[in-house]
Parts: C-alpha cells; structure tokens; sequence
C-alpha cells in the first residue's frame, strides 16, 4: 500500500470505531501505538470508553455448541444426531457406548 493508502485506511479504521461508539481518545491511543509494541489497556480503561460492557469469568459461554450447562445425555444426543455410527454402537454394543460417550464427556468437563 502506498502512504496514501495507508493513511485512508486508517482513518477509515478510526470512523469505524468512533461510529460504534468507542471513545475518541481511546481509539486514538489504540492506533497511534506502533505495531512495534503492544498497548494492554486496563478492564477499567476499556469499561469507560466504553470498548466492553463487563467481563467474563468464562463460565458465560458455551464450548463446542452444547451450552453452559451440558449434561451427559445432553452431549451424548448430540453427538449421536452428528455421528450416526454412536447410535449403532448404543444399539449393538450398550457398553462400549457407555465407555465412549463417558469418556468424552469427562475429558469436556475436566477441560472446561
């Protein structure tokens, strides 16, 4: 990109920012740091320029589409309704199943 191109594109990025809402002296700051360097602005910082509405201790949010609050039956539906092999298996072979859909939901769990 030439220097021009550049500049417009920057402003272009300003607009966007300052058009959503974000805070003039924020977004300033936040595109005059040279991409050298990095700016970590404080949770507060953010708050009052209104770049975020509040923070998430990660319970918030789903992983993997199965919601906040997945139960093992939740999970196994799930991925029997994607995996067609799992419902044969639950038909043929109750056991393995079990052990297989045990072991998935307990290694979800443990790395939630």
């Amino acid at each position: 990109m030439t220097t021009i191109e550049l500049q417009d594109a920057a402003l272009d990025q300003k607009r966007l920012f300052i058009d959503a809402g974000f805070n003039r002296k924020f977004v300033d700051k936040a595109l005059s740091t040279p991409s050298s360097e990095i700016w970590k602005p404080s949770a507060d910082l953010m708050a009052a320029a209104d770049v975020i509405t509040g923070l998430s201790d990660g319970t918030d949010f789903a992983v993997s589409g199965f919601g906040g609050d997945v139960s093992k039956e939740g999970m196994a539906n799930a991925l029997a309704g994607a995996l067609p092999l799992l419902k044969a298996l639950k038909e043929k072979f109750p056991k393995d199943y079990d052990g297989v859909i045990s072991t998935y939901y307990d290694d979800y769990i443990a790395d939630a």
